[in-house]
């Protein structure tokens, strides 16, 4: 048994928990007590660090409305340690809709803030663990063009993917475009979104993207983030909306940029969404 699985009580667990919302009010990194308990955490005491803060900024208002999956990249797998990507939640007060224009980012309420661009997923029907990705296709609702800003509170010398679960999910605010209803493409098949090209803009600087770096296709960082949920015994149901890590990011976010992102799926390549920072 490791120092760091000794030390994580249910007192430890709350105490990180409030340290982490302490240093998001503050916009600062968490204090040395929470930092030495972070260091060589694993995903499973990860997790249950995610959970006691989840039940607490529920408890305090927060109402969950989907996940969101992070560290899709399987080539940074290696250099993380991890074999599968993470998974948090996000609420209905950190989603904002109607992002396909312009929107102001709360810069004021932000430590170390980064954008990616990612696809956004709305389930209608509660998919199972394990399912093929064309009975997962039946399961969607409407995708759409997403910009996540991700921000955290842990020195990056003692970050990992675990310490990520610990904080927020590195989750501050999601941002939705248009959505774009599945009832009204074409057939869909997981070729389909194994084949989306995305491209972000930062100011005059057009960064590439696309299905590559969320497990080769965004179907598969959705039915890995179902299946994990699963694990977790806190199924993915209908009418979440579920992310599917970064298709193009992450990017440091600085106060008067602009930026926008652009995804082509299915014929269509007018599936944007924008900010100004």
């Amino acid at each position: 048994m490791t120092m760091t699985q000794k030390t994580l009580t249910p007192d430890a667990l709350a105490g990180m928990a409030a340290a982490f919302q302490r240093a998001q009010t503050a916009r600062g990194t968490v204090d040395a007590e929470t930092s030495a308990l972070l260091r060589g955490i694993d995903i499973a005491d990860g997790y249950r660090a995610g959970r006691a803060l989840h039940e607490r900024l529920v408890a305090g208002g927060l109402r969950p409305v989907g996940r969101k999956i992070g560290c899709t990249n399987t080539a940074t797998w290696g250099k993380l340690g991890i074999d599968a990507p993470i998974v948090a939640h996000v609420y209905a007060q950190t989603v904002v809709n109607g992002a396909g224009d312009t929107v102001a980012v709360p810069w004021t309420t932000l430590h170390a803030p980064r954008i990616e661009l990612e696809l956004a997923f709305r389930l209608k029907a509660t998919p199972v663990a394990g399912q093929s990705l064309e009975a997962l296709i039946d399961c969607v609702d409407w995708v759409a063009p997403a910009i996540e800003v991700v921000d955290g509170h842990v020195d990056p010398a003692i970050g990992s993917p675990a310490t990520i679960l610990c904080d927020f999910g590195a989750h501050a605010s999601l941002l939705l475009g248009e959505p774009i209803a599945l009832a009204g493409l074409p057939p869909l098949t997981p070729a389909t979104f194994a084949g989306i090209t995305a491209t972000l803009r930062v100011g005059e600087t057009v960064l590439p993207g696309g299905a590559v770096n969320v497990m080769g296709n965004p179907l598969v960082s959705l039915a890995t983030a179902i299946e994990i949920a699963a694990g977790l015994s806190a199924p993915i149901e209908a009418g979440e909306i579920v992310t599917t890590g970064a298709l193009v990011g992450p990017v440091a976010l600085e106060a008067g940029q602009q930026w926008r992102g652009r995804l082509s799926f299915a014929g269509r390549d007018d599936l944007t969404v924008g900010l100004d920072a």
